[in-house]
């Protein structure tokens, strides 16, 4: 396989990973801000939490999440589109 290959398939591999991670980090977002009084009712039976540790876990969560998503998954895809473009276009497009 030729370094093209190698990196479309990484770039898909990227690509795919921080799809499913917003797929996971979009809903999470979403059902905290507008279910979170039924969450905290739930979770807070379970393990005796106050309603600001409640949120202070959640959103302290939700912003390491996106972090972890944006730094394993997206900047290594954007590198290798971006990498792989100038690959594409040759060295004597490179410099200019």
């Amino acid at each position: 396989m030729d370094k093209s290959g190698v990196f479309e398939e990484l770039e898909r591999f990227f690509g795919l990973c921080a799809l499913i991670c917003t797929g996971i980090l979009v809903p999470w977002s979403i059902s905290v801000l507008v279910f979170g009084d039924q969450i905290f009712a739930i979770h807070s039976g379970l393990f005796q939490l106050q309603r600001a540790d409640f949120e202070l876990v959640n959103y302290t969560l939700i912003g390491c999440f996106k972090l972890a998503v944006l730094t394993l998954f997206v900047a290594p895809w954007l590198a290798l589109r971006l990498g792989r473009r100038r690959l594409e276009a040759g060295p004597a497009n490179a410099a200019g």
